[in-house]
């Protein structure tokens, strides 16, 4: 059992770890974990402390919620952020690339990313536990196709963009949990500097920075890293003549020592889904700024993703 929450395929010669087919049972294990601390903490823990607080049942358990998910993504983006501040690619984006499609890489970066892939299974079985949220169809759309580009991009040994991605995404989602904390006791002024903090951090995030490496994605390739069939142990062009076939394309998912290709097909599926959720943020930016613009109109704004069964409450209490 501890076996499993073990990262595998550690190479001593290096100290870095590869990766295989048992990385699946790891996201298995860290996702069932996730969801095993979910429960216990917003049950037993951030709940029962909500309802101290006077807060009604509604808000108490979107305020335990809400504090799981702000400790989760305080702790994975001070993680991200320190090991983007210790790669090579904190000064260049182009170093995206350096080590790419090579399957080492260093253990805090490999816990990194499959703990990040297992709390996108782990969330998708917890929005269709909770209450259904009014963008309901988008939120779980966004949970799927964050699973499927992150899955796809580390078969594909592409662990330093998912980790920037990964690490731009949780950065404004620290601040819009402890708005929404900020909103469910009623710290208004704390709320609006919270949910400001937010939009700000959201727009650099996910429309300057996120977009600024899509570009890189869509300038690079093949650019820097050329068109070709790599290595996955050293990340060398193969100087064979490979026929690239769907098969061909479609071999890294079954068998981890195949050959990476890279070619047009796969550069414009990863730059899509990318841009797929460029999209989304830009649905979500439209509402954040009604959100702020009520708050400075009225000097305080309810959240314009709330849920039902809160809005429900606030009905019943008027």
């Amino acid at each position: 059992m501890i076996q499993t929450f073990q990262l595998p395929y550690f190479d001593p010669s290096t100290g870095n770890y590869g990766q295989g087919w048992r990385d699946m049972y790891c996201v298995a294990a860290f996702s069932i974990a996730l969801t095993a601390m979910w429960a216990i903490s917003v049950t037993w823990i951030f709940e029962p402390l909500a309802r101290r607080m006077g807060l009604p049942p509604g808000k108490a358990r979107r305020f335990a919620e809400q504090t799981w998910l702000c400790i989760y993504y305080s702790s994975m983006w001070t993680l991200g952020m320190y090991l983007w501040r210790r790669s090579r690619y904190w000064t260049s984006m182009r170093e995206l690339w350096a080590t790419f499609p090579t399957k080492q890489l260093g253990g805090g970066l490999k816990f990194y990313l499959l703990t990040s892939l297992a709390f996108w299974f782990h969330q998708i079985i917890v929005v269709n536990v909770e209450k259904k949220r009014n963008d309901y169809p988008l939120y779980m759309a966004h949970h799927i196709a964050t699973a499927v580009m992150m899955s796809s991009a580390y078969v594909y040994s592409a662990h330093e963009l998912v980790h920037l991605v990964s690490n731009l995404m949780e950065a404004a989602d620290v601040f819009l949990c402890i708005a929404k904390i900020c909103r469910y006791v009623d710290w208004r002024t704390s709320g609006n500097i919270a949910l400001g903090t937010f939009a700000t951090v959201w727009l650099i995030s996910r429309h300057i920075v996120y977009v600024r490496v899509c570009w890189i994605l869509f300038q690079d390739i093949p650019t820097i890293k050329p068109y070709g069939c790599y290595s996955g142990i050293n990340g060398q062009l193969s100087k064979d003549d490979v026929v690239v076939s769907w098969s061909r394309l479609g071999r890294p998912f079954i068998d981890s020592a195949s050959l990476i290709c890279i070619v047009p097909l796969v550069k414009w599926a990863f730059l899509s889904m990318m841009l797929v959720f460029e999209a989304m943020s830009i649905v979500w930016f439209k509402m954040i700024v009604q959100t702020v613009t009520r708050a400075f109109v009225n000097g305080y704004s309810d959240d314009v993703r709330s849920d039902e069964d809160e809005a429900e409450e606030s009905v019943e209490m008027k």
